[in-house]
């Protein structure tokens, strides 16, 4: 393409079932090879557990580039491996690629990334590369005639994390050294689990920063419920979690994160069950979203984890009682932060632009639990529930948020605030972060 400057980027990756180097015996082996190369573009971000999803600029890999006049070349290896001689008993497939930038006068970026994916063996004598193209096959002769975006869009979702098996352990590593300012090195990894025939499903992620420029690092295990924490590899970061299916009607999840470092985004949002069952539509306290570039990074730690379950049966499917039913949703988790702004931040929540805190220090906390049930028995219903949600945060200002939320013969719902909110600390206008 041209925009004030002309831009191009090329990939290509080859493998085949009947190539296999071996590299570790009875471990690992080469079955194929693969290269790119670039020119005034830069990576933008790495999907690489989903792969690539059609859109302009995003490789079936999940890779996305964008122009940037500063990047004079890039070059890349990849390399795909499988485990052990396929086809019969393949175990493992992944992709592993060294990628290099250079600016206008030296070396900008320096990039190791891969895919592994792990599955249990197949049963002697079973063709897995053959399974897989022919499962495929027939749904690519019939798009012979699509045009180009849909063409790529189903190549995408072909050599994508979406096609895995049921029983499966996906993961990728993303690590990048940048010397456009000095030295910076980030480091993600994430892994997603499926086992119990899809019954256990599992996801999680650490991100790692260390930046001299930058004067930041941190080490993040999960994220915000929210999203708000992006990792390196440039995608939002969620909280590690699993969820079960438990039987019949019943499902259940949990989750978790914690985050030190000296540029976590503020203190932590509601999750997103709770503030859907206590009616808050907006997180009063943490709105980082409409603080923009203005929102104040803190140094310390947060941390939290929740669950949830969900049970829907029916007491009969026949007959007078078949419209007896139980429908409940439970939750319960908490949210802890400790964290030190800058001096030249400010309340967001807080118009007087005062000082705020103990020397900068500021901590929050929240505990929140909840039943809320739909029974039915020959047709008549009633919503049962049962739910309280404590929040504080403090000092200077100091703020006790209190909700108690009953349904049983009549509905109530009890508020009490006491102080006044800071909200998401954030920088005053004409400051830097």
């Amino acid at each position: 393409g041209k925009k004030e400057f002309e831009y191009w980027y090329v990939d290509a990756l080859v493998e085949s079932a009947n190539w296999y180097l071996e590299v570790i015996p009875r471990v690992v082996g080469i079955n194929g090879l693969g290269g790119g190369a670039y020119y005034h573009m830069r990576m933008e971000s790495a999907d690489l557990l989903n792969g690539g999803n059609g859109e302009l600029g995003v490789t079936t890999s999940g890779l996305k580039y964008v122009p940037d006049e500063e990047i004079v070349l890039g070059l890349k290896l990849s390399v795909p491996f499988v485990n052990p001689k396929p086809p019969n008993t393949e175990t493992l497939d992944g992709v592993a690629t060294l990628e290099i930038a250079f600016s206008k006068t030296a070396i900008q970026d320096i990039m190791f990334y891969g895919l592994i994916e792990i599955i249990k063996p197949s049963p002697p004598g079973a063709d897995v590369a053959g399974d897989k193209l022919s499962k495929t096959a027939p749904d690519r002769t019939q798009g012979l005639g699509q045009d180009k975006a849909d063409s790529m869009k189903a190549d995408s979702l072909a050599t994508s994390g979406a096609n895995a098996p049921r029983d499966a352990i996906l993961g990728s590593l993303f690590l990048r050294m940048n010397f456009r300012r000095g030295f910076e090195f980030q480091g993600t990894a994430r892994v997603r689990i499926s086992a119990a025939q899809g019954k256990i499903v599992g996801q999680g992620g650490i991100d790692i920063l260390v930046s001299a420029p930058r004067k930041k690092w941190h080490l993040y295990v999960g994220g915000y419920t929210d999203n708000s924490i992006v990792a390196g590899d440039g995608l939002p970061l969620p909280p590690v979690s699993v969820s079960f299916q438990m039987g019949e009607g019943i499902t259940a999840g949990a989750g978790a994160y914690f985050l030190v470092g000296n540029d976590i985004p503020g203190p932590p949002p509601i999750h997103p069950a709770a503030a859907a069952y206590f009616g808050i539509q907006s997180d009063r306290a943490h709105n980082r979203g409409e603080l923009a570039e203005q929102a104040a990074q803190g140094t310390g730690f947060a941390f939290g984890a929740y669950v949830t379950a969900r049970i829907e049966k029916r007491t009969r499917k026949k007959g007078p009682y078949k419209r007896n039913r139980i429908i409940a949703d439970m939750g319960a988790g908490f949210d802890v932060s400790l964290l030190k702004y800058q001096s030249d931040t400010r309340c967001s929540a807080d118009t007087q632009q005062s000082p705020h805190g103990h020397k900068g220090w500021r901590a929050t906390g929240r505990i929140w639990a909840y039943i809320d049930a739909n029974v039915k028995y020959k047709g008549i219903g009633k919503n049962l529930g049962l739910g309280v949600l404590i929040d504080a945060d403090l000092p200077n200002p100091t703020y006790l948020f209190m909700i108690l939320k009953v349904k049983v013969v009549f509905n109530f719902k009890v508020e009490v605030e006491i102080g006044d909110r800071c909200g998401r600390p954030m920088v005053m206008a004409g400051n830097g972060s």
